[in-house]
């Protein structure tokens, strides 16, 4: 997944995140594994901060965004627009932590496609420098929908960064299922660079 950034004022930015390639296999007992592979779906996300942009021990975001069907293979995705709104808070913490919260409301179209459902994310994370350019975190995620027959969805998560410069940061962990829906594990690789 690449996040493509750029700010429009002080306090806003406009964000597009694309999926270029992604890769899925999915294994049943007794059957043959279905591979599928290809371009993802497109989110526009706009981002406005509400205070503490520039400095404070709390700050607070708005970010609406934009889900688009853009994906190359019929089915890598549901083909329909979706959205919703992000409420992310940062906090400053004693002995230099800091607490991540952040609270998501989803409009999602049901699995039958015939109308939309409510899904409801959240998350807070905890993290601390390591020592030099490194820093670590813990996390919790959840993810429940008023979906029929939908299940809750919780994992926990943890990952360490590396800021190789100012402008370059490599992170790496892995999400480990705390609920029965969830996915066992996904570890994953990213890096930020900021021009």
């Amino acid at each position: 997944m690449t996040n493509l950034k750029a700010g429009l004022t002080n306090s806003m930015d406009f964000q597009v995140v694309i999926t270029p390639y992604a890769s899925e296999e999915t294994q049943v007992t007794g059957a043959d594994a279905d591979k599928k592979s290809g371009f993802g779906d497109t989110t526009l996300r706009l981002k406005y901060n509400l205070f503490g942009n520039d400095g404070g021990d709390i700050a607070m975001a708005l970010m609406p965004f934009l889900k688009a069907p853009t994906h190359s293979h019929r089915d890598m995705g549901n083909d329909q627009v979706e959205g919703g709104l992000i409420l992310p808070i940062a906090l400053n913490l004693p002995r230099d932590w800091k607490l991540g919260l952040m609270s998501q409301i989803n409009a999602m179209k049901n699995a039958a496609d015939n109308k939309y459902h409510t899904e409801f994310v959240s998350s807070f994370s905890f993290s601390h420098d390591l020592g030099g350019e490194w820093g670590g975190y813990v996390e919790f995620y959840s993810q429940s929908s008023n979906e029929a027959g939908a299940e809750w969805i919780g994992t926990a998560d943890a990952g360490l960064t590396y800021g190789m410069t100012p402008d370059l940061q490599w992170d790496v962990g892995v999400n480990l299922a705390a609920t029965t829906a969830a996915d066992d594990y996904n570890p994953f690789v990213g890096i930020s660079a900021r021009f």
